[in-house]
């Protein structure tokens, strides 16, 4: 702005409301003692040898010019932190929240922050007991339970699949997890051999278990609503 300031001074006023006979083009930057000396006052300013005296337009003063040069620099700073409020406000407004850096962190470096809930386990799914799964399972017509432990280090890689097609599928299937150590009960009931384990409900009846980080579970979902039988040929699991 102070670039934008400068140009426009020489553009406006140097050599229009003031001539100096020995200034080069910016000279106005040095100070109103660099600009003019013992003007002479004249109708129209035009160019002149150095050997002939200063000119300002009649009416005008060197005080006169100094209030000018004064306006241009007030307006140049007033401009330029209008500019930068501008800048940081619009930088506020997308800059994402602690818990979302530290999220997004988490995401990118395998850390995860106290407080912070991994992606795609429990902040997408529903935490399941085993007296709430006869409501769930009524919800969709279609259900899906990801059976795990909250120690297991695979948990996370199903739970990241799952989260990438829970919007996909949110009209038809409905996503949960069972902490399979906090529900030995339910676990039992389905005969879990290992985790990480995904049940998957045709309604209220249990279809199939897959065990394995690596099963594609969008495919299973898709086999599910044909009345298919699941892919079980992923066994990766932690033994």
């Amino acid at each position: 702005m102070a670039f934008v300031c400068t140009w426009a001074w020489d553009a406006l006023i140097n050599g229009k409301v003031y001539y100096c006979t020995d200034g080069a083009s910016l000279d106005f930057l040095c100070g109103v003692g660099d600009w003019v000396h013992n003007p002479e006052s004249v109708a129209e300013v035009a160019p002149r040898a150095m050997s002939e005296p200063d000119e300002i337009k009649a009416g005008w003063t060197i005080s006169g010019l100094w209030c000018l040069w004064g306006g241009f620099v007030v307006v140049s700073v007033v401009i330029s932190a209008l500019f930068a409020w501008m800048l940081r406000r619009a930088g506020s407004a997308n800059k994402p929240a602690a818990g979302q850096r530290r999220l997004s962190l988490s995401i990118r470096f395998g850390h995860h922050w106290p407080g912070v809930p991994e992606r795609g386990s429990l902040a997408s799914m529903e935490r399941l007991s085993k007296s709430a799964i006869a409501a769930f399972l009524g919800r969709q017509p279609f259900s899906v339970i990801h059976v795990d432990a909250d120690w297991d280090g695979y948990r996370k890689a199903v739970a990241d699949r799952i989260s990438v097609i829970e919007r996909q599928f949110e009209q038809t299937v409905s996503f949960g997890y069972v902490d399979c150590d906090a529900d030995q009960e339910y676990a039992k009931e389905i005969a879990i051999l290992n985790v990480p384990s995904v049940a998957y409900y045709s309604g209220a009846r249990l279809c199939g278990v897959v065990i394995g980080m690596q099963q594609d579970v969008a495919s299973n979902i898709e086999r599910l609503m044909r009345g298919e039988p699941l892919d079980q040929t992923n066994v990766l699991s932690r033994g």
